[in-house]
């Protein structure tokens, strides 16, 4: 049974994904383990905000038991229970606005970093997250730094999450907090998890929360995926640990009708190669597809001829005896965008190549310049104003570099006087063509981060308990949230293993030509030791 929270300063304990974090640099990094860490223990925290209210979460070590990790949070708000907050469904806060029937706590999600593997919340056999919320036990209040600092009146509530374990290799992890950031150095220990919240007495009545920890139907840990969109030559790549999947763009390929390859496609069918050369031997799928242009029969001719130009020149480029090549047409299906524009219908056109093997060594890029765009461009630092619907000042002050990943801070600010308006910032979902079972719709999934015309979006991971084929973006899963006028909220986003140079370029990508798109340039980068 799906149920409502009651009170406002209720609410805004439970709304950690609903919030800011603080601007602080040091918001967001965990201590280091010392000797004799116990579950107890403070190694991290974050600031939020919800309207008028700030929240602090302070995160304990993460405890590996039997069934997987368990992440405690105790979190205090700044306004006593007596303040005014509206209040929220926990659903809503911490899961996604997205098409896709994703768990309560999908954003929550646990990242080793070092690995590229990413865990979220375990799930029922229902598809619900696995986790418990209500008032701090009393003895762990007393020794709450959180505790001593909130109104007298402000309870502490403790929320206890079931994650899989990504393995004894991960001695620390980091936490995705959306609209916080990224908590990192979270250490891993063998102990008995934290004292578990008090339920039965609590005031709290949350969405889906759980009488314990037990039940959970399955606890997976995901590799981490990437996926570049080239703008200057239609390329669209995905891959991970386990595959890659390249989709060149037959306009570049080819002229229109034709399955006669153009002077430019040997460069782009070149790089192509090159980056399966990368990945252990294996079966090459070379597909070729059409838009709905003209009949089921001529596309479906069409999509066959440009597979097969497409493979004559792979063959001598690679050893097609390791990579030996599955030639096939498929016509008009399986579009990747609608056929109703130039610009879908474009996307549509192209030739794909799978390879389902393990990477057998990484390739890095020099950073190259970044192209302008036709649309709004500043610093990081200075930002831009942007109208979403309302008018927003978007700005990029900072990145930071975990475990070779780019972590970019976001920061948006409502520069109206609107109060608890329904409309929050719905900005940053671009339009793209992306890979299959991503649902764009009001995440951040669109800021891009840019290395000359090569775009790559934020990280990306399979969705526990969601519909089969689901993506979800290492970024806040619902912008849509209050933002009253004249506050601010940060939240930072996660990248795909990449080197860049001392600073960075984030692009709203805006392919299908929806006039959203801007650039962010000159974001200072620094490194990180997690």
């Amino acid at each position: 049974m799906r149920r409502r929270v009651l009170t406002g300063i209720i609410a805004a304990a439970l709304l950690l994904t609903g919030c800011s974090a603080s601007p602080d640099p040091d918001r967001s990094t965990a201590s280091p383990s010392p000797t004799g860490l116990g579950a107890e223990d403070i190694v991290g925290d974050v600031s939020v905000t919800v309207g008028p209210a700030t929240l602090t979460a302070e995160v304990h070590p993460l405890v590996r038991t039997d069934d997987g990790l368990v992440l405690t949070m105790d979190l205090t708000s700044d306004l006593a229970p007596a303040d005014d907050v509206e209040d929220y469904e926990i659903t809503a806060v911490w899961s996604s606005s997205s098409r896709a029937q994703v768990p309560t706590l999908a954003g929550l999600r646990l990242l080793d970093l070092a690995h590229d593997r990413v865990a979220p919340p375990a799930v029922t056999a229902d598809g619900d997250s696995v986790f418990v919320l209500g008032e701090l036990p009393a003895a762990a209040a007393s020794a709450s730094p959180a505790a001593t600092s909130s109104p007298a009146a402000s309870p502490v509530r403790r929320i206890q999450v079931l994650y899989g374990d990504p393995g004894s290799d991960a001695e620390s992890l980091q936490l995705l907090v959306p609209q916080g950031g990224v908590v990192s150095g979270i250490p891993v220990i063998d102990a008995e998890p934290p004292a578990a919240p008090i339920i039965d007495d609590s005031p709290v009545i949350d969405d889906g929360s759980q009488s314990s920890l037990a039940g959970a139907a399955s606890a997976p840990v995901y590799p981490l995926t990437s996926f570049q969109a080239d703008t200057a030559t239609q390329t669209r790549q995905e891959q991970n640990a386990e595959k890659v999947h390249i989709s060149l763009g037959s306009d570049v390929l080819f002229a229109t009708d034709s399955a006669r390859l153009t002077a430019a496609a040997k460069t782009v069918i070149a790089d192509a190669a090159t980056e399966l050369a990368t990945r252990e031997p294996g079966t090459v799928r070379v597909v070729g597809y059409t838009d709905s242009v003209d009949t089921d029969a001529y596309n479906l001719a069409l999509s066959k001829k440009r597979a097969q130009a497409v493979a004559d020149a792979l063959k001598d480029l690679i050893d097609t005896d390791d990579y030996p090549l599955e030639i096939s047409g498929r016509g008009e299906a399986d579009p990747v965008a609608s056929n109703d524009t130039a610009a879908g219908r474009a996307a549509n056109r192209r030739v794909e190549l799978t390879l389902d093997t393990a990477a057998k060594t990484e390739t890095t890029t020099d950073a190259a310049a970044v192209p302008p765009i036709d649309g709004p461009t500043a610093t990081g630092a200075e930002g831009l104003d942007i109208d979403g619907g309302r008018p927003y000042h978007v700005a990029a002050p900072s990145a930071r570099m975990i475990d070779g990943h780019p972590v970019v801070t976001i920061t948006i600010t409502a520069t109206d006087d609107a109060v608890d308006s329904a409309f929050g910032p719905a900005l940053f979902e671009g339009s793209f063509a992306g890979p299959a079972g991503l649902d764009r719709l009001r995440s951040m999934a669109g800021v891009a981060l840019m290395n000359g015309s090569v775009a790559t979006v934020p990280g990306l991971h399979e969705a526990a308990g969601a519909d089969p084929g689901t993506l979800l973006p290492l970024t806040d899963l619902s912008t849509f949230k209050r933002l009253d006028g004249g506050d601010t909220h940060t939240t930072e986003i996660v990248y795909p293993a990449m080197a860049t140079g001392d600073t960075v370029t984030l692009q709203l990508l805006d392919t299908f030509g929806a006039g959203s798109a801007f650039q962010l340039t000159d974001i200072p980068v620094t490194v990180e030791n997690d």
